[in-house]
């Protein structure tokens, strides 16, 4: 995923948990965390019909570290190490001609004010998601142009980060890619909840998607306030 600075463009075939391995969906006991993350019903309309999930808890090398934001050569704009515990939801969605993926990363924390530490970090951090970065190789142009901010007068603290991706061979018009990715982190009792809506086929997040994701990413955040 965006977290394991991969392509956004190349993302579409693996956006479920990055590079770690699929797992099958597990039984969800009253009290698991796994139940108390994003489900089918949790997804907005606007996003499409959910017709998948999946979950996971393991951790690989690339999700060690939270990366709200990469060059177009792949390389962290920012970057800070990650909880020991982590919870991550994937649910993809039809909808229309655009490839679109709704998911929700919880970085567990031992204690609230280690997870309020971690936050103030990453809500700092992400001053270095701001701009337009561009790179040519292998025949191919890349270039991200990233904006943040917070949705004021919410439950819980956030900072968001949209990611409006082009990829394209170049002098091939056939060949070309748009890709839009908005990320809310949010802090919630021992945890920053990370709620990430993936969309391959669409240049930019309107304003009726972008409260669809504060409303969402608060939804999910009071899931983990106690």
């Amino acid at each position: 995923m965006k977290k394991s600075l991969m392509r956004p463009a190349l993302i579409a075939t693996s956006v479920a948990f990055g590079l770690s391995a699929a797992v099958a969906p597990i039984a969800l006991a009253a009290s698991s965390p796994a139940s108390r993350m994003l489900s089918k019903a949790d997804v907005p309309a606007i996003f499409g019909t959910p017709k998948s999930y999946e979950f996971t808890n393991k951790i690989d090398k690339l999700n060690k570290i939270i990366v709200p934001c990469a060059s177009a050569d792949n390389k962290a704009l920012y970057s800070q190490p990650a909880s020991k515990v982590q919870n991550w939801a994937d649910i993809e969605t039809k909808n229309g001609a655009t490839y679109t993926d709704v998911n929700e990363k919880v970085y567990q924390y031992n204690s609230a004010a280690n997870a309020a530490a971690a936050f103030a970090s990453l809500s700092k951090g992400v001053a270095a998601c701001v701009g337009t970065t561009t790179n040519v190789a292998n025949g191919s142009r890349y270039q991200d142009t990233y904006q943040n901010g917070n949705f004021p007068g919410t439950a819980f603290q956030n900072v968001w980060v949209e990611d409006d991706s082009f990829d394209g061979v170049i002098g091939d018009k056939t060949r070309q890619a748009h890709t839009s990715t908005f990320s809310v982190y949010s802090l919630s009792g021992n945890a920053i909840v990370d709620t990430f809506v993936y969309i391959n086929g669409q240049d930019k997040f309107p304003p009726a998607e972008i409260s669809a994701m504060q409303d969402l990413s608060m939804k999910l955040s009071a899931k983990w306030a106690k």
